[in-house]
């Protein structure tokens, strides 16, 4: 799912996006026009038809190298994953503004 709201950069890494996933099996759904984060991120797991679904955010030029075939650990639980991000200023990794793997089901569940 990319998710949106105006960012000015949004066009761009959502095409960016489909280019990278064209070859795979992944859906690129594109998520805009909701008011607040709940709602944007409970709108796009409706569409998901997954239990675990990439959330990419407008800011974010994902790697071309990540690996789409991910899957949650052997005993799954209701919990997201976040993944490393760089960031291109400074060259860290870490989680902020980075990819995240969100449960459908928390997701769904959360009314704030």
């Amino acid at each position: 799912m990319f998710i949106e709201n105006g960012e000015v950069n949004a066009d761009e890494n959502y095409d960016y996006l489909k280019m990278i996933c064209r070859d795979k099996p992944n859906r690129v759904i594109r998520v805009s026009g909701y008011k607040g984060r709940v709602a944007a991120y409970q709108a796009a797991a409706v569409l998901a038809s997954t239990p675990w679904v990439f959330y990419v955010f407008a800011k974010l030029k994902v790697n071309p190298v990540f690996d789409f075939t991910w899957q949650p650990d052997c005993m799954p639980q209701a919990k997201h994953y976040i993944f490393h991000a760089k960031n291109p200023i400074n060259g860290l990794e870490y989680g902020h503004m980075a990819m995240i793997a969100y449960n459908k089901k928390l997701v769904l569940q959360n009314d704030s």
